[in-house]
């Protein structure tokens, strides 16, 4: 793939998993019968190995599509992401998408990781987009960074969550139900990472009921703001609108192994307001960053420098 090498996954809104309406599309067929039979008609199939196939990658098969329309692609053998193993090598170091809708639709509730994105090794930025799903809806994977502006992600259950560094500029996290926290982040150590920022920055944004949330699920004061993946990760959220969904306390520990949030946990916010914004009650362990304290949370402090990768020139 050469728009997104290692694990930038991009189609997850076609066939990245079994969905009722794609089932008869998905299922593996015997050798003899069409990978297409029971999918839309004009659906493309890539495969790396199969000679039926129309391109043997997903990044040919983007760029044979027309700049207008839909289109459904059938990813085979070999074409898809392999995850991300620890190397040195590195992938896309300027990866951009605009203006396009991500959904995982393994299912309508949350049933186990769902992602939408997979991004590691890699720099890549994110405007006006959505992303979709349940359950561990965004992933900034090993040794990536990611920027995510005037975006809607959906979830339910972690669904920020991984170990990189992401910030997410003026976006809405819509809660279809609560489950986890909203972020779970596993931080690095500095002697593995001297100087690393590695953690999840909410800038200028919203977190609200997500207006498709099933009718009879409760979220007021149900949703905690994150849990520690591991017990360096850091979220911080910055003069970000809380609606009633968020619970008082905030944070909360991973799980009952795990039942104390430690201190070398970092959890911050600065100026949260809305009806979830009151921090009076948050866990103790949480900083109230100060105007000086929240000088140091920039997108240039958080990724070391002025990343050249970022559309600074986009208006929206």
């Amino acid at each position: 793939m050469l728009v997104a090498l290692y694990t930038l996954l991009l189609l997850s809104l076609l066939t990245t998993a079994l969905s009722p309406a794609f089932l008869p599309c998905q299922l593996q067929k015997p050798a003899k019968i069409s990978p297409t039979q029971g999918c839309p008609l004009r659906t493309i199939f890539v495969s790396q190995s199969d000679p039926r196939a129309a391109f043997a990658s997903i990044q040919h098969a983007i760029l044979s599509l027309p700049a207008k329309g839909s289109a459904v692609i059938l990813i085979g053998e070999g074409a898809g992401p392999t995850g991300a193993p620890l190397q040195l090598l590195f992938g896309n170091v300027d990866f951009k998408a605009y203006n396009i809708d991500f959904q995982n639709r393994a299912a309508n509730f949350s049933i186990s990781q769902a992602l939408v994105t997979d991004i590691s090794y890699a720099n890549a930025s994110f405007y006006g987009c959505t992303f979709a799903s349940y359950q561990d809806t965004w992933y900034t994977g090993r040794n990536a960074s990611t920027y995510v502006i005037d975006s809607i992600i959906f979830g339910q259950t972690d669904y920020l969550f991984v170990f990189g560094t992401a910030w997410f500029q003026n976006i809405t996290l819509a809660n279809r139900a609560c489950g986890g926290g909203i972020v779970a982040w596993k931080g690095t150590n500095p002697t593995d990472a001297p100087g690393n920022r590695y953690g999840a920055y909410i800038s200028d944004s919203r977190i609200i009921r997500s207006p498709d949330a099933n009718a009879t699920t409760v979220t007021n004061g149900k949703c905690f703001l994150g849990r520690p993946w591991n017990d360096l990760a850091t979220t911080v959220y910055l003069r970000t609108f809380m609606d009633e969904s968020i619970e008082p306390a905030g944070w909360t520990p991973f799980d009952s192994a795990r039942p104390v949030i430690m201190n070398t946990t970092f959890y911050a916010e600065h100026k949260s307001y809305g009806p979830g914004g009151n921090t009076t009650l948050r866990v103790p362990i949480e900083h109230i960053l100060t105007e000086r304290e929240a000088e140091h949370f920039t997108i240039d402090g958080v990724f070391l420098e002025r990343p050249k990768w970022i559309d600074f020139t986009y208006t929206g």
